[in-house]
């Protein structure tokens, strides 16, 4: 049967984030031969993403009205086969009663930590997508906890979890060479952060670690640097960090290689890819207990309880010890085998096609 998949989120992002996640099942998907139209809203988009998911797609459709900010929060505006099913990248509907939904769940940022219009909008959003959906799937089962805190008049047994995974290009590297984008920090130790830096993910605690210890700080998307990041950095570590955007997956990989350690002080995650990305490289993760983290990492690497700054230097000096270091990157790579995409698209594709 056929499935229609609303690209919107690809239009919403450059790189990263769930555009990560919808390009590693889209590109399984297609290669898989199911049968899927994507549903664009012009053929120009800046995801890094986008043009190697168009190399894959047999049929297309545009949808009606070119304006991306009312599209995003509308239902979908072409026509879609009765009788079809409908995935959207980014919680919108079909308000075609005989098309079967998907609603896949992220998590609960805005719910959590945003305030006023924003949050009541994408609440609104998300509410009704999930009143709409035939079928409910959460990346985790922190989220799924969420999704039952936030819309009680959903039943546990109506909602699926199927956890991400990580890209097959983060692994281990020997001998590695000069990594461009690193500069100076081929040579000087340093720690690695990754993503967002909104306030909930403690960017903060990673800049004052590397202060504390000494190391050099890479910092890797998030968008540009804003002033009141750029004051702490200069007063935290001076001009010892570089900041570099829209990274392919095989750069990121040399660099999580390179890296002393990923800083992954978030107080709240639906998932945490770059936590699986860091481990399949064998590079120790430092994160904070809670929310999906725990239940992601396990007790395969280092979960700060308070997510502290002395306690995260204790945890850097534990690192020092090659004999522990070795120890924590080997627990690491184990847990990780837990996440693939391949092992997530099997369970989409169940879900999908009943196979």
């Amino acid at each position: 049967m056929r499935l229609y998949v609303d690209m919107i989120a690809f239009y919403l992002q450059k790189a990263g984030g769930i555009t990560n996640v919808w390009k590693e099942l889209l590109i399984r998907m297609l290669r898989d031969r199911m049968d899927v139209i994507l549903i664009l809203q012009s053929a120009e988009c800046h995801n890094i993403y986008f043009e190697q998911i168009m190399s894959l797609a047999p049929e297309i459709i545009y949808e009606n009205g070119n304006n991306i900010f009312i599209n995003r929060y509308s239902s979908v505006k072409c026509h879609l086969e009765k009788g079809s099913r409908f995935l959207s990248t980014y919680y919108r509907i079909s308000l075609d009663r005989t098309i079967f939904q998907y609603v896949v769940i992220h998590d609960f940022t805005y719910e959590r930590y945003v305030k006023g219009v924003r949050r009541a909008i994408h609440s609104w959003q998300k509410k009704r997508a999930v009143k709409c959906a035939d079928s409910l799937v959460c990346v985790s089962e922190n989220t799924k906890k969420d999704l039952l805190l936030f819309c009680p008049w959903v039943k546990k047994e109506e909602v699926c979890v199927i956890y991400n995974g990580a890209g097959d290009l983060y692994h281990p590297c020997c001998n590695i060479g000069r990594v461009e984008e690193l500069g100076k920090y081929n040579s000087i130790p340093f720690l690695l952060y990754v993503g967002s830096r909104a306030g909930y993910k403690r960017f903060d605690i990673a800049v004052k670690a590397a202060g504390s210890r000494k190391y050099g700080l890479v910092i890797v998307g998030g968008g540009a640097l804003d002033q009141k990041e750029l004051r702490m950095l200069r007063q935290e570590i001076g001009d010892q960090y570089v900041h570099i955007s829209n990274v392919s997956d095989e750069r990121l990989n040399l660099i999580y290689n390179k890296a002393f350690a990923l800083m992954y002080p978030s107080e709240y995650e639906g998932f945490g890819i770059p936590v699986i990305e860091a481990q399949r490289a064998g590079c120790p993760v430092i994160a904070c207990k809670g929310s999906s983290i725990s239940e992601i990492m396990g007790d395969k690497g280092r979960l700060l309880s308070a997510c502290e700054v002395s306690e995260a230097d204790r945890f850097l000096s534990d690192l020092e010890n090659r004999e522990y270091r070795e120890m924590i990157i080997a627990e690491g790579y184990k847990n990780a085998e837990r996440f693939s995409w391949d092992g997530a698209y099997s369970a989409y594709r169940k879900l999908f096609c009943g196979i």
